[in-house]
């Protein structure tokens, strides 16, 4: 928790993966949806975050892939 403290500012931390765990077991946790993702590799403040694009993308070109 060191970590989050001395990083996000907060004393505990995220718990990302019984969420992930619960969904499995139980579908009805959570709703999704299917969106365009990107990855964020040049922000200043969100490198590393990950975007989704919820704009109807209908009739605009698919993005290039980064290799």
């Amino acid at each position: 928790m060191a970590f989050y403290r001395d990083n996000e500012g907060f004393h505990g931390c995220y718990v990302h993966d019984p969420l992930a765990v619960g969904i499995m077991i139980d579908r009805g946790l959570a709703q999704t949806e299917r969106v365009h993702l990107v990855v964020e590799t040049e922000g200043r403040f969100t490198t590393g975050m990950s975007l989704a694009d919820r704009r109807d993308r209908a009739g605009m070109r698919p993005a290039t892939p980064l290799t």
